[in-house]
């Protein structure tokens, strides 16, 4: 994935301190899911290598609060506002892995929508 993510420039979701290299993917664009009883628009989904959180090679659930980067920081989690080229997303309820375990997929929409 590295290398995909080199042939896009590079791109980064910033959380806090952290930058995390990713690649977009725009597949569910526009798609309507039910957060809380009220309709999101997925605006993009993003794929990060799971090597860079700490939980990566462990058991560790991925909504522990107690689990942060080495900084402090804690890890992204559903309702959590990171920006991405320039903008702001919320975390929409389906922070997930890969089929094979290997990178987060996070899927954002808009910071104001399911309120």
């Amino acid at each position: 994935m590295k290398r995909q993510e080199a042939l896009l420039g590079s791109p980064v979701l910033e959380w806090k301190t952290q930058l995390l290299p990713c690649v977009p993917s725009y597949a569910g664009v526009g798609m309507v899911i039910d957060v809380g009883g009220n309709p999101v628009v997925i605006d993009f989904a993003a794929v990060v290598r799971r090597e860079l959180f700490p939980t990566f090679d462990s058991d560790i659930s991925w909504d522990d609060a107690t689990v942060t980067f080495d900084d402090g920081t804690p890890l992204p989690r559903t309702g959590d506002v990171l920006r991405f080229q320039g903008r702001d997303y919320k975390v929409l309820p389906t922070v997930d892995l890969s089929p094979d375990g290997s990178h987060v997929i996070f899927i954002f929409g808009d910071p104001e929508s399911g309120q």
